[in-house]
């Protein structure tokens, strides 16, 4: 699977999408135009009269009106689901894994979710739990930076480590190919097709009032009230059409992908019996279906069929184990961390790193659980409750500064005595950790500190704010921290989440690439030859100008100003940047702390997950 084709695939998938939309409203149409003209003709029959079987007005009243209704419900809907996975979340009743939470099948399901994270280089989602029996899981959100992950109490309880890994790699798969985007669009269009039948469902439940009032209408007023009924039934006949219509969307915009997700898992996991162990498990309850109202506009997110519906939005269980277990599975021998050089990250392993972007395999679990192994207990237990993770931002904050005794000392006049009592027992703990290491524990509090309130996010941020301001000048460590709390939180706290189209060329940002480009090349060079040599040799695939932009344009405002206009970089142009980035650290053969923070910033603007290995590891 290749990351960066598969985020434009998924834009280019919902063209499909906008078409099948399309056919279905076109054909609810013709049934309310043909509904209406018949409840007209009956009508005018009862009154003497009536208007021709074809008219041109009605046509365009009733295909206008029917545009503009479902045109506006669709949009009210995926309005409502701006705020990312979370709000879908709460719509299917699931509530908040407390990411500290010490009970046994939390605390599994947290460490799976935290491993998949740290070996994909994503920071760990939000979890959530429905109270339902059923074995069943989704991810939701429109980027990795605003995904959640949700799972049913059932598959929590009724399956095994082996078997629930399988099922969260499968999700992790839906959050890499592009499709929670996708599927949040689906949802939307779904709900707009929908809401005529509920128009009509309100127009007869309203006439079933007046049934008294009618006996005693005249007979005018009677074919009024005929009217009515018969173009109310052809709303609800049209409301079943709709359904069919979003039910065989929905098939077929996610059949496929269910199959490709499996294949992924079986590739995160090299277990293929986990994931076929955990269809298993399904398939043999007579009745796997959610009891949540919501299901059914949702079920096309969902790890197995959500409920029972003539167009099934998930191949059968019984073909999705067959070619789980047909796949052919390499294992290799996963190498020891035992024996690993110290003096940093070798250049070519950022390369492979980012060439498999999006990929996880049982080597990168391997490695992240030895990343989590090395954290300190007390660093991870804090990390995973909101005063402690605040804390812990605000530790890595100070031992990225010359003045970090100082900003302690502020920042006791403007915080919680309860995160003031945290940092005094962490912050030395941090001081010893490699700086990826500080930055692994920051990932691993992202679902703490997305428990704040908004109120509390805006206090916390300008707190941290004030903190990096304080000397007057903002250090790397700071302006990466600070750009990672914005990126994963301020669309999750601060506001509807960011939808920046994706759609420009590398030729169109040529300005911006060669910023971002030439400030990496200054930043690991030791002279201005190796900068301008290490410059024009990445840029040389690009196309750009190969004369070095001047040092002193080369600053982290500038490189924040470029990074926002990438933001509109193809996924795939994204890939060819990222090489021209590694071309530039990897000249030496090693990349220094300056460098792994410069990238890893860079990486997560750009919403590719690249898990860059920690020094030390193979």
């Amino acid at each position: 699977m290749n990351f960066f084709e598969s985020q434009d695939r998924a834009r280019r998938r919902t063209g499909l999408l906008v078409f099948l939309f399309m056919l279905a409203v076109a054909c609810i149409i013709v049934l309310v135009y043909l509904g209406t003209t018949m409840a007209l003709l009956m009508g005018g029959a009862q009154s003497g009269g009536g208007p021709s079987f074809w008219n041109p007005v009605l046509a365009v009243v009733v295909g206008g009106g029917t545009i503009l209704v479902v045109g506006i419900a669709s949009l009210v809907k995926i309005t409502q689901l701006s705020g990312g996975g979370q709000v879908v979340a709460q719509q299917l009743g699931g509530k908040l894994v407390n990411p500290g939470s010490s009970r046994a099948d939390d605390r599994r399901l947290l460490n799976i979710v935290e491993e998949m994270a740290i070996a994909s280089g994503v920071p760990v989602p939000p979890v959530y739990v429905m109270d339902d029996d059923s074995i069943n899981a989704f991810a939701a959100g429109y980027s990795p930076k605003d995904a959640v992950i949700g799972v049913t109490r059932g598959c929590i309880r009724q399956l095994n480590r082996d078997q629930l890994q399988g099922v969260i790699a499968h999700e992790y798969s839906h959050i890499f190919n592009g499709d929670m985007k996708l599927n949040i669009r689906l949802t939307g269009f779904i709900f707009g097709i929908l809401v005529i039948g509920l128009i009509g469902r309100g127009v007869l439940h309203a006439m079933s009032r007046s049934t008294r009032r009618y006996s005693r209408r005249s007979k005018d007023e009677g074919g009024a009230q005929l009217v009515i009924l018969v173009i109310a039934l052809v709303l609800m006949v049209c409301g079943f059409v709709g359904t069919f219509f979003g039910r065989l969307i929905q098939a077929a915009v996610s059949r496929q992908r269910e199959f490709l997700a499996d294949a992924s898992a079986v590739q995160y996991t090299r277990n293929p019996d986990g994931i076929a162990g955990a269809l298993r498990r399904i398939g043999g309850f007579k009745d796997n279906s959610l009891s949540s109202a919501a299901a059914g506009q949702y079920m096309h997110m969902f790890f197995t069929q959500a409920i029972s519906s003539l167009f099934a939005t998930h191949p059968p269980l019984s073909i999705r184990i067959a070619r789980i277990e047909n796949q052919p599975v390499a294992f290799d021998d996963v190498p020891s961390m035992a024996h690993a050089d110290e003096s940093g990250i070798p250049g070519s392993r950022v390369i492979s790193e980012i060439a498999a972007a999006g990929n996880i395999d049982a080597e990168r679990i391997d490695q992240a659980i030895r990343i989590e192994q090395s954290i300190p207990e007390q660093v991870k237990s804090v990390a995973r409750e909101p005063f402690g993770a605040r804390a812990l931002v605000h530790a890595i904050l100070a031992t990225g500064s010359s003045t970090g005794d100082e900003q302690i000392r502020q920042l006791r006049t403007m915080t919680d005595p309860a995160v003031m009592h945290e940092l005094a027992k962490i912050r030395p703990l941090i001081q010893q950790m490699p700086i990826p290491l500080r930055m692994a524990a920051l990932d691993m509090a992202i679902p703490a500190l997305s428990m704040m309130s908004p109120q509390q996010w805006r206090t916390f941020h300008d707190n941290v704010v004030r903190m990096i301001r304080s000397d007057q000048k903002v250090e790397l460590l700071e302006w990466v921290v600070r750009g990672s709390l914005l990126k994963n939180l301020g669309a999750r706290l601060g506001g509807a989440v960011d939808k920046v189209k994706a759609s420009d060329t590398l030729h169109a940002l040529r300005k911006p690439c060669r910023s971002l480009v030439g400030t990496l090349a200054w930043a690991g060079a030791s002279d201005e030859a190796e900068a301008r040599s290490a410059y024009a040799r990445a840029v040389n695939s690009l196309g750009l100008d190969p004369e070095i932009p001047d040092q002193a344009d080369c600053t982290l405002d500038g490189l924040d100003e470029s990074l926002d206009k990438l933001q509109q970089l193809r996924f795939k142009q994204r890939r060819a940047l990222l090489d021209a980035a590694t071309g530039c650290v990897e000249h030496d053969g090693r990349v220094s702390d300056v460098e792994y923070l410069l990238l890893r910033a860079i990486a997560d603007r750009l919403d590719v997950p690249i898990p860059i290995p920690v020094p030390g590891s193979p």
